[in-house]
């Protein structure tokens, strides 16, 4: 049984309850499909998941619509992990990927249980003082929705091969505090989409774009973005936004990443890229030791801020973070957080033999209402 439900002007998708249901869009004019659904320049074509897999890689549709029946699975986690490494680069011109950069969009429920809740806000360097909070922590709904992240990724339309690409920047938006109550009623559904992608010197920047609603209404936005690294693009380098704090105005402390500290995260959010999980595994990629999920580094840094009372994650706010550089395991870390007026200003520092590297910079700035 195939239910219709229209989610916007342009797109009609349908779900199917035994197994996954693919929109396609395609830029189509008085194509009758036989399942009668006709939009104004478009044809959507509703069909079983593996068939649509097929039809995608005969087609090149534009846009790629995937809705889920149940959540992401640590099995989806570690077949996409298995398409990453066979998968062919694209032989177009940096130019001509980001010119065809197509719309791959997969939707699936959020679900989350209180173990694993419990399990998340215990790793957060034993904040258990928290676990009867009604607020659910603000990156651990990208704990939840990561493997939604790396199906879109993974998917055989996706351009550019993700293996040697590296996290440069997230934005996350809490538009509505999210709690915990509505996670346990199921009322959350997410969406992971591409995003913008440009060329710069280095190669392709690119986002991925993950939405959390609860029913109707928009509560919380990531936007991961990337740079897969592409030799001779003749592109500008791209402009970062700073986050630059005053020495004379700061609050500072310190905590420690134990050299398991991507294990940990591994099993928490489901991101087991290789790099994260051994020394040996990240010298194959080129690293000296395992790095930390940068995600994972900003999430102890955020919760340090807000036991020292500097950040308040009650509020709709927009923590906005630039990775600098890569943060090696183990590591000892430093934060340093300004307050101003319309938010906080933070540093992450790694400390080895007293000499202090900056690895991320960021803020969280509250959005007016």
């Amino acid at each position: 049984m195939i239910d219709q439900q229209s989610i916007s002007r342009r797109l009609r998708v349908y779900t199917c309850h035994i197994q996954p249901v693919v929109v396609i869009e395609r830029e189509l004019v008085g194509h009758q499909d036989t399942m009668g659904v006709v939009e104004s320049t478009m044809l959507a074509v509703a069909i079983p998941s593996t068939m649509a897999l097929i039809y995608s890689w005969i087609s090149f549709p534009s846009h790629l619509m995937i809705k889920l029946d149940g959540a992401t699975s640590l099995t989806d986690v570690i077949k996409a992990y298995v398409r990453l490494l066979i998968k062919v680069p694209s032989s177009l011109p940096a130019a001509k990927l980001v010119e065809n950069f197509p719309v791959i969009e997969i939707q699936a429920p959020v679900v989350g249980e209180t173990s694993h809740l419990d399990n998340y806000i215990k790793e957060l360097n034993g904040r258990s003082d928290l676990m009867s909070d009604e607020i659910l922590p603000p990156f651990y709904l990208n704990a939840l929705t990561g493997g939604l992240q790396l199906l879109v990724m993974s998917h055989p339309l996706f351009p550019i091969r993700l293996l040697g690409a590296v996290n440069i920047s997230n934005k996350v938006t809490i538009h509505v505090p999210v709690k915990k109550q509505w996670l346990k009623d199921g009322e959350l559904t997410a969406t992971s989409r591409c995003g913008e992608a440009c060329l710069v010197r280095q190669g392709i920047e690119f986002d991925v774009v993950t939405n959390v609603y609860r029913k109707d209404t928009l509560v919380w936005t990531m936007v991961f973005r990337s740079l897969a690294f592409v030799k001779n693009t003749g592109a500008p380098s791209s402009v970062r936004e700073k986050h630059e704090i005053d020495p004379d105005q700061v609050k500072s402390f310190v905590f420690n990443l134990t050299q398991n500290a991507g294990r940990i995260y591994a099993k928490i959010g489901y991101d087991i890229n290789p790099i994260h999980v051994s020394d040996l595994s990240a010298k194959l990629f080129g690293f000296p030791r395992a790095l930390a999920h940068g995600v994972w580094v900003v999430a102890q840094a955020e919760a340090h801020s807000e036991r020292n009372d500097i950040i308040d994650r009650d509020s709709p706010q927009v923590i906005h973070t630039v990775f600098k550089k890569p943060t090696f395991l183990p590591a000892n870390v430093c934060v340093k957080v300004q307050k101003r007026d319309d938010g906080s200003y933070f540093t992450v520092e790694t400390v080895d033999k007293e000499r202090a590297t900056i690895v991320i910079e960021g803020s969280s700035l509250q959005i007016e209402k």
